[in-house]
């Protein structure tokens, strides 16, 4: 559709709401939903200082405790009063955005502002598109929630008691719930696992298009029913698939709990999977996945993959042009297939967190999920990579202001390994924000770049790799290049310094603590923990594991892993085949 037809629609509403008015059930459902979602974003000191600050700044710091009830005295006819006197057409400023050309332009740039390389166990990445190969681990501990909790830990998030992990089987789904100081409200971390899917030669694009057919209605509710149910309790159920597993998730007032099981039941278990829902739902993937051909820093990344990985390992990524063929040859009955297969309660693990007291969790699964079987618990089996011979290569992309190196090698570290946890703090003193050795000098000292860093990634379930990642005008690409190996020979080399180790473990400790004290963050992370086999209380483990890692473990397994003259080396965007920029 054109501009000028959905701004007609909109217009069209607005005209509707200002001579007809709304209903007063309508007014029930924004109120419901507003009122709730003030309650589920008090999660954490931080974002609860910050609320507090808005109040103040607003004139009033008692809206912070009274502005759901001012909210709930609206009426109807306030709405049609305020509809009538602000929603003025001849005050309203309309701006159309038309590229000159396809493709998302700078994401590049603003993905230095809100890019979060991989932090110890935690890594999270939006499947922008369907096509999510890196492991989306469910333990999000967003750069938002960061900034928004900045705030000193003590060990009173989780009620110290013999009671602070509860772990049990309810229903076939393995359960832990933590009791935390969090008010009226609880978050749910849960996964399922795919099995060996990510080793077998099907389509890799059917996980991504089952997981997203299942908000389009279910056989109980289509799809604006269902959705006018969640936003009553002011609830998203977020439902993605990634490389291994289908990761769901969702925040909800305690007094709800019951309510919202009973609609993930509903969504998991009864998808209505139209088949009309099912051709736009394709449509947009492929609309999406073109985006990439455009893009340097999704281009880059695949042919790293592709240089590092053989095809039949979960973390090769496939090139755009198979991703959208995939896309265009997937049928319904492949995700209806894959539906009645891999879903299901066999390896189902959920993680609650927050005012678990009295939330009867336990009775609502033993309602919504019984007699629920299926899903897999086989274990994933794939071809390991081995270590690969130097290579650069170029990806040629016109018409882009900025291009992308990628250097990278296949290191064969799982995160189970010993030498994880040390190499992990190598690499987070090289690369790791603004406070990373590659950001002090090639971007402060050189002014080369806006956005570099270095990462581990594809080691939940594989052999991982070690990459570098960085953004250079193609005028400067070589000099960025030159600027960013001087580093890296320098890491390998001479290692990192006692002072280093000790500020980045206090960083990483600091900043894994910060992350636990919010719920989302705290359930997250024990469910990547439990899928890997370890115990909900690692959680209080890990800082210990950061800080028994010696200099001499860390500086050994920087040399051991990575091996300077087996750089695969990519350059994606405007440059030509020998590397230099296109005229």
């Amino acid at each position: 559709s054109k501009h000028e037809d959905i701004d007609a629609k909109i217009s069209e509403v607005v005209a509707k709401i200002q001579k007809d008015g709304v209903t007063q059930d309508e007014v029930n459902r924004i109120v419901a939903k507003i009122s709730a979602q003030t309650i589920l974003a008090r999660d954490g000191s931080g974002v609860i200082a910050s609320a507090l600050n808005e109040a103040i700044a607003a004139g009033d710091w008692t809206d912070y405790i009274t502005g759901v009830d001012r909210l709930k005295k609206v009426t109807p006819a306030d709405v049609l009063r305020v509809a009538n006197k602000y929603l003025v057409e001849d005050q309203s400023t309309t701006g159309y955005f038309i590229p000159k050309q396809a493709g998302n332009q700078n994401r590049d740039t603003a993905k230095a502002n809100n890019f979060l390389e991989e932090n110890g166990p935690f890594y999270y990445r939006h499947p922008e598109s369907g096509h999510v190969h890196e492991e989306i681990s469910a333990s999000a501990i967003s750069l938002e929630e960061k900034n928004n909790s900045e705030t000193a830990f003590d060990d009173t998030t989780i009620e110290k008691s013999t009671s602070a992990f509860k772990r049990e089987k309810v229903s076939g789904i393995d359960v832990v719930s933590v009791k935390t100081s969090a008010k009226d409200f609880v978050t749910a971390a849960a996964s399922i696992s795919l099995g060996n899917y990510a080793s077998e030669t099907k389509n890799d694009i059917i996980p991504a298009l089952t997981a997203s057919m299942l908000s389009k209605g279910t056989t109980l509710n289509d799809k604006f029913k269902f959705s006018e149910k969640l936003q009553k309790l002011g609830v998203t159920l977020n439902v993605n698939a990634s490389t291994f597993k289908i990761n769901i998730g969702f925040k909800c007032l305690k007094k709800d709990l019951d309510q919202v099981i009973a609609l993930l039941a509903e969504e998991l278990r009864n998808p209505l999977f139209d088949a009309k829902e099912f051709e736009n739902l394709k449509q947009q993937f492929i609309g999406n996945t073109q985006q990439s051909l455009n893009d340097p820093g999704e281009r880059g990344d695949i042919a790293l993959s592709q240089a590092i990985y053989p095809k039949t390992n979960p973390n090769y990524s496939l090139s755009v042009e198979d991703n959208i063929e995939n896309i265009k040859k997937a049928t319904l009955e492949e995700v209806k297939a894959f539906h009645k297969k891999y879903f299901g309660t066999a390896s189902m693990r959920l993680v609650i967190v927050g005012d678990t007291d009295d939330a009867n969790l336990n009775a609502s699964l033993k309602k919504s999920f019984k007699n629920w079987n299926g899903g897999v618990t086989e274990k994933l089996k794939f071809e390991e990579a081995s270590k690969s011979n130097s290579k650069t290569e170029v990806v040629t992309i016109p018409e882009k202001p900025s291009a992308e190196l990628y250097i990278g090698q296949f290191t064969g570290l799982k995160r189970a390994d010993a030498d994880y946890i040390p190499f992990y703090i190598g690499n987070y003193t090289l690369g790791a924000g603004f406070a990373g050795r590659l950001m002090q000098t090639v971007r402060d000292n050189d002014g080369l770049t806006y956005n570099i860093s270095s990462g581990l990634g594809g080691n939940i379930e594989t052999g991982g790799y070690w990459f570098v990642n960085a953004s250079f005008n193609p005028n400067l690409f070589q000099k960025g290049l030159d600027a960013t190996m001087v580093q890296v020979d320098k890491w390998v080399k001479e290692g990192i310094t006692a002072t280093e180790l000790e500020n980045k473990k206090t960083n990483l400790i600091g900043s894994f603590k910060v992350g636990m004290s919010t719920t989302n963050g705290m359930a997250r992370t024990i469910l990547n923990f439990i899928e890997r086999g370890l115990e909900p209380n690692y959680i209080e483990q890990y800082p210990n594991d950061i800080q028994k890692a010696t200099l001499q473990q860390v500086n050994d397994a920087i040399k051991k892993y990575i091996q300077l003259d087996k750089m695969i080396i990519i350059k994606s965007g405007s440059l030509d085949k020998d590397g230099n920029p296109l005229k």
